[in-house]
C-alpha cells in the first residue's frame, strides 16, 4: 500500500495541474460522459415508467402480473447487452473505438424514439408488447457498446488519468438517471396522472431519441486513440477468441466486479416503492427523493475515480465491497417499519455513499486487465454480461423474494449478494492500476 504522505503531494500537484488546463483539454472525457448520460437516460426511463408501460401494454393483467410481465421486458434489455458487448467490442478492438460508440448511439435514438411512437395493446392486441420486446431488445444491444466503448476511449486519451475521466463518464451515466427522473417529474407537472399515463409517458422517450441525436453529433468530429492507432498492426482477425484463451480469468474477475453497481440501479430507482410498503412513510415527491439519492451516487464516482489514480484500485474495490455489504444491513434493517423522514434520507445516503465506491472505478478497474488488442471487447463482455445477469435476471428474483417477505432487510440481501461475490474474487485478483494501456 503506499504511504499517504507520498500520495496527498500527489493529489495536490494534479489538482493544481488541472486546474490550469484549458476545459478543451478535458472536451473528450466530457463529451464522452454527456453522450453516457444521454444513452442512459433513454435506457433508464424504461425502469422509471415501468407502471405507466406496464398499463399500455399489459391493460388487463393484474398488479403484480402484469409488473412481472413488464420486468420480463424490462430484463430483456440486459439480456441483450452480452450480444450487443461482443459485436461492439469486435468492431471497436478492428476498426476504431470511434466507430464503434459512433454506431451504438444512433441504435439506441432509433429505439427509444420507436418507442414513443409504439401502438398500446387497446389498439393492436398481443403484437403490442412484442413490439415492445423487440425495441426494448434493440435498446440494450445498442447500450451494449457505448458504456465500454466510452471508457476506453476516454481512458487511452488520458491514460495518467484513466480513473478520473472514467469517473466523470460515469458521473454522466449516473446524472442520466436523474435526468431521466426530472423529466418525469416535469411533464407530469403539465399533466393530470391519466393523461400522463396514457402519452404523456411518450413525450419522455421521443426526447431520448431527440438527445441520442445530440450525443451523435457531439462525437462526429473525435478521432481515432492513439492506442488504437499505434496497434493497427497488431489487430487480431477475431480478438474475443483470443480474450478467452489468454485472459478468461480477468473476465471472471471482470464479470463478477460489475455485479453490485448492476444491482443498485434497479435498487435505487425502486427504493421509494420499498419504503412506501415496509415503513410507515409516504413520499410527496418520489422524484425528489430519487435525484436525491442520484446525486451522493454522482458525486462519489467522481470522487472515487480521481482518487483511485494515486491509491491502488483493487483496494478501493474491497473496501467499496465490504461498506456496501455493512451498510446495506445496517440501514435497511434500521429503516424497516420506521416512520421518520429524516432517518430515511440519513439512512439513504449512507447507502448511496457505499454504493458510489465501486461504481466509481470498476470500469477502470476492469479495462486495464486487457491488453489493448482486445481492451474493449474483454471491458464489453465483462461488463455487459454482468448487467444481463445482475440487472437483467435479478431484478425477477428480488420482486419475487420482496412478495414473498415482509422485511425491507430483504432488499439488502440484493445489494449484499453480488457486493460479496465481487469482494472476494477482487480479493484474489492483482491489481493493474500503474499499468501503461499500451501494452
Amino acid at each position: 500500500m503506499r504511504s499517504i504522505a507520498f500520495v496527498l503531494p500527489e493529489l495536490y500537484l494534479d489538482y493544481t495541474f488541472f486546474m490550469k488546463m484549458n476545459i478543451r483539454n478535458y472536451r473528450i472525457p466530457l463529451i464522452c460522459s454527456l453522450g453516457a448520460c444521454l444513452e442512459l437516460f433513454d435506457f433508464s426511463l424504461f425502469l422509471f415508467l415501468i407502471d405507466s408501460i406496464r398499463g399500455v401494454f399489459f391493460p388487463g393483467s393484474s398488479g403484480s402480473s402484469g409488473l412481472l410481465l413488464t420486468l420480463v421486458i424490462f430484463s430483456s434489455g440486459s439480456l441483450m447487452r452480452p450480444i450487443g458487448g461482443l459485436f461492439f467490442g469486435h468492431i471497436g478492438d478492428k476498426f476504431g473505438r470511434k466507430k464503434a460508440f459512433q454506431l451504438s448511439v444512433t441504435l439506441m435514438a432509433i429505439s427509444s424514439a420507436a418507442i414513443a411512437i409504439l401502438p398500446p395493446a387497446s389498439s393492436v392486441g398481443a403484437i403490442a408488447p412484442v413490439l415492445l420486446l423487440l425495441v426494448r431488445m434493440l435498446q440494450g444491444f445498442s447500450i451494449g457498446g457505448e458504456i465500454p466503448g466510452s471508457c476506453v476511449y476516454a481512458s487511452e486519451y488520458f491514460p495518467k488519468n484513466r480513473g478520473y475521466v472514467v469517473g466523470l463518464i460515469f458521473l454522466g451515466i449516473t446524472y442520466g438517471n436523474l435526468l431521466a427522473s426530472a423529466m418525469i417529474g416535469i411533464v407530469r407537472a403539465f399533466m393530470s396522472d391519466h393523461a400522463f399515463n396514457i402519452y404523456g409517458w411518450r413525450i419522455c422517450f421521443l426526447v431520448g431519441g431527440l438527445m441520442g441525436i445530440l450525443a451523435f453529433n457531439l462525437r462526429k468530429k473525435f478521432a481515432e486513440t492513439p492506442v488504437f492507432m499505434e496497434m493497427k498492426e497488431r489487430r487480431l482477425k477475431i480478438p474475443a477468441k483470443q480474450l478467452f484463451v489468454k485472459s478468461w480469468k480477468d473476465v471472471v474477475s471482470g464479470f463478477f466486479a460489475v455485479g453490485t453497481t448492476a444491482t443498485s440501479l434497479f435498487v435505487l430507482v425502486r427504493m421509494p416503492d420499498y419504503m412506501e410498503k415496509f415503513c410507515n412513510v409516504t413520499f410527496q415527491n418520489v422524484q425528489v427523493y430519487t435525484s436525491y439519492m442520484f446525486v451522493i451516487l454522482g458525486i462519489g464516482v467522481v470522487f472515487w475515480g480521481y482518487l483511485s489514480d494515486f491509491i491502488s484500485r483493487r483496494l478501493i474495490m474491497t473496501i467499496g465491497c465490504v461498506m456496501v455489504i455493512i451498510l446495506s444491513f445496517v440501514s435497511f434493517k434500521v429503516l424497516n417499519g420506521t416512520s421518520s423522514m429524516p432517518l430515511v434520507y440519513i439512512m439513504s445516503t449512507l447507502v448511496a455513499f457505499a454504493l458510489s465506491i465501486p461504481n466509481g472505478i470498476y470500469a477502470c478497474y476492469i479495462l486495464e486487465k486487457f491488453p489493448a488488442i482486445y481492451r474493449l471487447s474483454g471491458l464489453s463482455i465483462c461488463y455487459n454480461l454482468g448487467f444481463a445477469i445482475f440487472d437483467g435476471a435479478f431484478p425477477l428474483l428480488i420482486t419475487l423474494f420482496l412478495l414473498s417477505q415482509n422485511s425491507l432487510v430483504a432488499v439488502a440481501y440484493s445489494l449484499s449478494i453480488p457486493a460479496f461475490l465481487s469482494l472476494i474474487f477482487t480479493f484474489f485478483s492483482s491489481d493493474h492500476s500503474r499499468r501503461t494501456l499500451k501494452f
